[in-house]
């Protein structure tokens, strides 16, 4: 007697790519995932994300206050270098240094 094996055919699983977050891999609910031309990104992501460009964009005003107490080293004593710095930097210095286009 010939016993010939049994082979199991199965479907192989994918994700929906729709309801996947092209960051995390995660698969969030649909109301935490924005999905974009052949891209998403769920909440979680976005908020780190949003921490990301948080802690940069504070390194930057860091790096640019200590170049205006530089700028501002000649005021009189009574002015406290740094405060004055964080306060012109706040009043717009991003725009007045770069002609007007932040960032660029």
């Amino acid at each position: 007697m010939f016993v010939q094996p049994l082979t199991w055919a199965h479907a192989e699983y994918t994700q929906d790519l729709k309801t996947v977050c092209s960051f995390c891999k995660e698969q969030p609910p649909a109301e935490q995932l924005i999905t974009g031309p052949g891209v998403n990104i769920c909440s979680v992501c976005i908020s780190l994300c949003n921490e990301i460009t948080a802690e940069r964009e504070e390194s930057e005003r860091i790096k640019a206050t200590a170049q205006i107490v530089k700028l501002l080293s000649g005021l009189p004593d009574s002015w406290q270098n740094h405060d004055a710095a964080a306060a012109l930097y706040d009043a717009g210095y991003r725009k007045v240094n770069t002609g007007g286009a932040y960032g660029s």
